[in-house]
């Protein structure tokens, strides 16, 4: 599966970085919400892109990768969101979507990426290691993980901040500055006895 990635990451890379364009993109910071249902999750991302050129960053295509295997099936309504909270069009491919960004000058604007995805195991894989081919760290990265009181998280391989419970579920809070990624994020749950 990584090799697929990797691969879909370096044409995603191509396409950001362009040939000889100097007003690209910079992937600064991300905001994630995971709500783990049992046999789905919901994914909530909010991406924030700098322009720190006088022009603006037009209709650059960039590339979003979803975790696909034989446990982790094609999510299904997918929904991307411009700064304007408009919807924007996008192509499928087998592990993945392209879309276009704008961004104005001297800017940083955010584009979220919504979907569910069915899961066979008790077991979820969002994907982070495509964040070096940015080529650097992001500033900030936040992920909001939340199950229901039936379930039991049993490991999740990033270390948590700190956890909040309420009457219906635990959310686990982790937060990173200068975050350069090269293992995914795992999760692990159980349903409760």
């Amino acid at each position: 599966m990584n090799k697929i990635y990797y691969k879909i990451a370096l044409l995603f890379f191509i396409s950001v970085q362009g040939f000889g364009f100097s007003n690209i993109p910079i992937f600064v910071k991300e905001v994630i919400e995971i709500d783990i249902l049992g046999d789905q999750c919901i994914i909530n991302g909010s991406y924030y892109f700098k322009n720190i050129s006088k022009e603006p960053i037009l209709n650059r295509v960039l590339f979003y990768p979803f975790p696909v295997d034989s446990n982790i099936s094609y999510p299904d309504s997918i929904v991307v969101f411009n700064p304007h909270n408009k919807q924007v069009p996008y192509s499928k491919t087998n592990n993945g979507i392209f879309f276009k960004i704008n961004i104005t000058s001297m800017s940083t604007e955010c584009y979220t990426v919504k979907f569910y995805q069915k899961t066979t195991i008790e077991k979820y894989v969002y994907i982070l290691s495509t964040t070096q081919f940015w080529k650097r760290p992001l500033s900030s990265a936040d992920f909001i993980i939340t199950l229901p009181n039936n379930l039991s998280m049993e490991y999740i391989s990033l270390h948590y901040n700190r956890i909040e419970e309420s009457k219906n579920n635990k959310k686990y809070f982790i937060h990173r500055k200068n975050f350069y990624p090269t293992e995914n994020l795992i999760m692990e749950w159980r349903v409760k006895r």
